[in-house]
């Protein structure tokens, strides 16, 4: 880009990529890995908050998804406990 350019061209390249499975990971009291589905949801929201405040552009984010019935996540619209957890936990990351 050259010196003099790249303080006008770089901001306009730069992206952010929101990780919302990996930096809301938690263990359960029995080790096993879990996530919040409530704390995914308001990262979420706090992604595209930021980017409307800064009048920048989110470019992407990282999900984790099954079409099969687990319970690997806690919350959200099945209102899933930490004791429903072991009932279909199917994780191969273990």
């Amino acid at each position: 880009m050259g010196a003099d350019n790249l303080r006008i061209k770089l901001p306009h390249l730069i992206t952010w990529a929101c990780d919302l499975m990996h930096g809301n990971t938690m263990k359960d009291p029995c080790g096993r890995r879990t996530r919040v589905f409530d704390a995914i949801k308001c990262e979420l929201r706090a992604f595209f908050d930021v980017h409307d405040r800064e009048g920048s552009h989110p470019r992407g984010i990282h999900l984790e998804m099954t079409g099969r019935k687990v319970t690997e996540c806690v919350s959200g619209s099945q209102a899933i406990t930490l004791d429903d957890l072991g009932s279909r936990y199917r994780t191969h990351c273990e």
